[in-house]
């Protein structure tokens, strides 16, 4: 037996396992790392849709992209209680709580994932502990999802786009034209008040 042979049957599964459809220019767009040595807890909101955040130790909280973005759970991380929401997921660690893969999200054999998934599109090697609900969400297509709109990500629902928002002074406001007013004669108003007379404006 020569020594390739060897390094392949002594060495577990999982180690040779690669990403196979996140890519690697995807991978390259990840800027922000938690380190191995570190633990934290919190909230991330990732400001650049070609951005990224790989988890290399422990976390727990938020890690939102809202457009785009790359999140990627290191083998060795440990991220309990988490909401993650990007357009690509990679998970080779351990996750639980709730994944919206917008796009993709791929799980490798090393990873072990509790709690809600929702995805665009599925990878999911052999190997993989996965005990979690699956749902299905409608591919975002670029061009359907214009600046400053939110796509629904429920499954099966049609796409509902929120308008921008619209200052007040530019909105379309319904007009309201003047009527004649009658003036109150002094002897209908009441005796003891002071206040001045309302005239009876005629409904619009």
């Amino acid at each position: 037996m020569n020594q390739t042979a060897r390094n392949i049957i002594t060495s577990p599964a999982n180690e040779l396992a690669s990403p196979r459809s996140v890519t690697e220019e995807q991978i390259k767009n990840i800027t922000s790392v938690i380190g191995a040595d570190m633990e934290m807890h919190g909230k991330y909101v990732g400001k650049k849709a070609n951005g990224g955040i790989c988890i290399e130790g422990q976390y727990q909280g938020s890690i939102t992209f809202p457009a785009g973005g790359v999140v990627r759970i290191a083998r060795d991380a440990v991220v309990n209680e988490t909401t993650l929401e990007a357009d690509v997921v990679l998970i080779e660690g351990s996750f639980t709580g709730t994944v919206h893969a917008r796009r993709l999200l791929e799980v490798l054999p090393c990873a072990s994932i509790e709690g809600q998934i929702h995805y665009a599109d599925l990878d999911m090697h052999r190997g993989a502990k996965v005990k979690a609900e699956l749902f299905t969400l409608e591919p975002i297509a670029e061009d359907e999802a214009p600046s400053g709109s939110v796509i629904s990500t429920t499954a099966g629902a049609s796409k509902v786009l929120a308008s921008p928002f619209v200052p007040a002074a530019e909105r379309s406001l319904p007009v309201i034209r003047p009527t004649a007013v009658a003036p109150v004669a002094k002897d209908d108003a009441p005796a003891s008040s002071d206040a001045v007379p309302l005239g009876v404006i005629a409904r619009v």
